[in-house]
């Protein structure tokens, strides 16, 4: 083999392996805050309480929902990025029904920055579509993700209602 052809087989082979494990270590690499079963009741609550003052009923938590919004916080903080679409080109329907949830309504809301539960619930409260996400009718249930990378917190919710 010539010297240029190995050369240029090397810097293939490591360029794949770096590929490789950028890929490896996105799936494992989320980091999932301490805090987030706290920051979730805390959101869960604020949600519930402006629910009732705006005469709607109550979500409950929903272990399926959270997972869902848990995977959309991940792949959100692996792109260092907001985004609707999962790093697999899914929707968050696609991401609750592939949690098993059969679901006759669902939305999402999707936030980067916010240092706390408590805030990003206002930076959602205080977005048109998000409040009216939060405040749907046809929402009975809940569930939050949170997930950090680079110092950035990166928030999801996902409301729904099943069939």
């Amino acid at each position: 083999m010539r010297h240029g052809a190995t050369a240029t087989l090397k810097r293939t082979a490591v360029l794949v392996l770096a590929l490789w494990l950028a890929g490896a270590g996105g799936a494992s690499a989320c980091q999932v805050p301490g805090a987030r079963n706290a920051a979730q009741t805390e959101i869960i609550a604020r949600t519930n309480a402006y629910r009732k003052a705006s005469r709607r009923a109550a979500v409950i938590h929903s272990q399926a929902l959270a997972a869902a919004a848990q995977k959309q916080a991940c792949d959100m903080a692996a792109a260092g990025a907001i985004s609707h679409t999962g790093a697999d080109g899914s929707s968050v329907s696609q991401r609750v029904s592939s949690e098993g949830y059969a679901w006759r309504f669902v939305a999402e809301n999707v936030a980067a920055g916010y240092p706390t539960g408590a805030a990003v619930f206002a930076g959602w409260k205080g977005s048109r579509g998000h409040r009216a996400n939060m405040l749907n009718r046809r929402a009975d249930e809940i569930g939050i993700g949170w997930a950090t990378a680079g110092g950035k917190n990166y928030w999801v919710m996902v409301l729904a209602a099943p069939r």
